[in-house]
């Protein structure tokens, strides 16, 4: 109370770390920060011993990672902002090659998704209890199931190409899609968890959908983010409800996580993939592995299995945290 003391400095890439004591005015429901500086990142902790623990953390970090970690979420968390940050690695970076395209400055990008979908990228997450328990595949991933009980973790890698229009003519071929806008918000309620209703999920959708100039009226088919986790799942469901208010008109719904698993870093662009082959091949994909659904999903218009129809807008959910 009164004060922060511990903390650490990380510059060159995490090349070296210094403990030093320090005084601030106590924030709100503050524990960590991490402050950007010109030359590394400035890290306060409430007390020297969960200073020194993230110091070692982050040593250990050294090896394995050259750049500094993108800790803008930080921030929305300290502070409940509902600001611009980016969470979502690579479908970020779909949204600004995007930018990059209609602002002239590129004419292709090439955005890659992946993960290695090993020990060090999946473990962690089961101290977190968000992994399934389930041992049998046709039930262990159940995104919008009432007993569902966690995700299980996949890896691999996508790579998509996002040109202009003009390239497209240039070039004579046949695009899978257009991207039509993109959007992005945070909900800052949780390190890692989404807010119980959805907020952050359903500016994103509001902003996607306005940059698109597109009416929610108009989408076919969301390609939702849901992992088979039980906050998760309910406060994506309820940010589609808030957004998609018409029940005469409701897209159909669906989790391809329930075959794939969460690709963490790779899933952003891995599902706006599928999406992309939906759209093109003229099919919506099922939810499997579905049997009862939770209650608190059962607004949502889902297709158990793959579906032949055509959809001509598509929206993709893309979430994260950090």
């Amino acid at each position: 109370p009164g004060g922060l003391r511990g903390l650490a400095t990380a510059t060159g890439g995490f090349a070296r770390f210094d403990t030093l004591d320090v005084a601030v005015p106590t924030p709100r429901r503050l524990d960590v920060a991490f402050v950007p500086l010109a030359d590394g990142v400035l890290l306060l902790a409430r007390d020297r011993s969960l200073a020194d623990n993230l110091s070692d953390a982050l040593a250990e970090s050294r090896s394995r990672y050259k750049d500094l970690v993108d800790i803008s979420s930080d921030f929305a968390w300290e502070v409940d902002a509902g600001g611009n940050f980016i969470f979502v690695s690579a479908e970020g970076a779909l949204g600004f090659a995007f930018d990059d395209l209609a602002l002239g400055r590129q004419k292709r990008m090439f955005i890659v998704g992946a993960e290695d979908g090993n020990t060090d990228a999946i473990l962690p997450f089961a101290g977190m209890r968000t992994l399934s328990l389930q041992t049998d595949p046709n039930v262990a991933s159940r995104p919008f199931d009432a007993a569902r009980d966690g995700f299980v973790g996949t890896g691999g890698a996508t790579v998509m190409v996002l040109e202009t229009e003009d390239e497209v003519a240039r070039r004579g071929v046949r695009p899978y899609a257009e991207m039509l806008g993109w959007g992005q918000a945070s909900d800052g309620w949780n390190v890692a968890i989404s807010h119980p209703e959805g907020s952050g999920s359903a500016a994103s959708m509001t902003n996607a959908l306005r940059a698109a100039q597109v009416t929610p009226e108009q989408v076919d088919y969301i390609n939702a983010h849901a992992t088979s986790t039980l906050i998760g799942d309910v406060s994506e469901a309820r940010a589609i409800k808030a957004v998609f208010k018409d029940p005469t008109r409701q897209p159909l719904v669906s989790s391809t996580k329930a075959l794939t698993g969460h690709g963490l870093s790779l899933a952003g662009v891995m599902e706006s993939a599928f999406c992309m082959l939906a759209l093109r091949e003229g099919f919506v994909p099922g939810n499997a592995h579905l049997t009862k659904v939770d209650p608190e999903c059962a607004h949502l218009n889902i297709p158990r299995t793959t579906e032949s129809r055509a959809a001509n807008v598509v929206v993709k959910n893309s979430s994260g945290f950090g």
